[in-house]
Parts: C-alpha cells; structure tokens; sequence
C-alpha cells in the first residue's frame, strides 16, 4: 500500500516476467485496484459455474482460490493438480515423438 500504482503495476509485471519472458511486452494495459480490506464475494448463482471450471477441458487447466471454498488450500490443490497434469501431458507428447522418431524394425 506505500508504493504509488506506477511502482506497483512494475513489479507485478516484474514478476510475472520472471516466471513467462516476454509477458511484460504483451500487456497493453494494467489497473491497480487498492482494496485494504479486501475478501472474497461470490455473486449469487456463482456455484451454478463450480461443474465448468473445476472439469478438465483440453490443454487448458485453472487453478486458484475461487474453484473451491477453502481460499489457500484451495489454490495449492488445484495448483499442484494443474502441474501434474501438465507434466503428465508433456511427457505422454515426448513419449509420443520418441516413439514416432524411433525407426521400425523388419521382421527378417
């Protein structure tokens, strides 16, 4: 809360830099909201969504406090469950391009 929105929006971009390069290039525009007292609110008929982002769609895995009630441990389990099937993923792919890269042997 002591720094002014400029040296903020820098070290979220900073950080989030760290982890994806390049990303700080891309954003177009960053709002910092100051909430002190800030809590979680779920809008009324916000449960009705629960099936659609916790169900696994593709190559797209979220994770995150609000995909359950339990805040912090919430967002480490479905973080860690959105790594594991990420890595899960990738190692399938380079099983996948080992084998096709493998030369077929003949029956002799």
């Amino acid at each position: 809360m002591e720094h002014d929105d400029d040296t903020v929006r820098r070290i979220y971009l900073d950080d989030l830099d760290q982890v994806l390069p390049g990303f700080a290039g891309n954003v177009v525009e960053a709002e910092v909201q100051r909430w002190p007292t800030g809590a979680p609110y779920c809008f009324p008929g916000r449960g009705k969504l629960q099936r659609t982002l916790t169900r696994r769609s593709g190559r797209v895995f979220l994770a995150g406090d609000y995909l359950g009630t339990l805040s912090t441990e919430t967002a480490i389990q479905t973080g860690l469950s959105a790594a594991h099937e990420v890595r899960s993923l990738l190692a399938t792919g380079r099983q996948t391009a080992a084998r096709d890269l493998t030369p077929a042997r003949s029956a002799s």
